[in-house]
């Protein structure tokens, strides 16, 4: 079910290269301040903290920028905010540490209410980010016609090091923007 279907809506196409400013992140993101987080158009939050912060993603930090390994399936959850909604067709992921600890199984989930997840891409044993040798990786998402206020990637199992770290250090996203009320 879309979120947000009245308003605008802006299609945004990945060009071929990884963080290309042509993505809803970008869009949305490029003119504000990294320190003033409470502003930012898109809230970011993870279910612990370990190196960096939530918001370091979305300004494609070359930092180390992580979870703690303090519980299983670690998460990092995007909110485009009440008047916007996605629908992905393809997203880009960077590795947030300088070697190993790789994501290798996660979903990709879309929700609007933060309790019901619509898995939208899964990986299983996926070494893709782990072989890049730019840590930087985009993904197609299969076809769905449903838009999301929430999008949030969710370990479904360990890392390449077999901890349940998280590290990110950007994200991407590319499909429509709905945005008003």
């Amino acid at each position: 079910s879309s979120n947000t279907t009245s308003g605008s809506k802006k299609s945004f196409v990945y060009s071929g290269v990884d963080f290309d400013n042509c993505g809803i992140v970008h869009h949305l993101m490029s003119s504000v301040s990294k320190s003033n987080s409470s502003t930012h158009p898109i809230q970011c939050s993870r279910c612990s903290n370990g190196q960096g912060t939530a918001y370091d993603p979305l300004f494609n930090v070359s930092t180390t920028c992580c979870t703690s390994n303090s519980i299983p399936n670690e998460w990092w959850m995007f909110d485009f905010g009440s008047t916007r909604a996605v629908n992905p067709v393809m997203y880009t992921l960077k590795h947030g540490y300088t070697s190993g600890y790789a994501l290798k199984h996660w979903n990709l989930e879309g929700s609007n209410d933060k309790t019901t997840w619509v898995c939208l891409k899964s990986h299983k044993n996926d070494q893709s980010l782990a072989q890049s040798s730019t840590k930087i990786k985009t993904y197609m998402i299969p076809s769905q016609s449903s838009s999301f206020r929430y999008l949030r990637i969710y370990m479904t199992d360990k890392n390449t090091n077999n901890s349940w770290t998280f590290c990110l250090g950007g994200v991407e996203f590319y499909g429509e923007l709905y945005e008003g009320t």
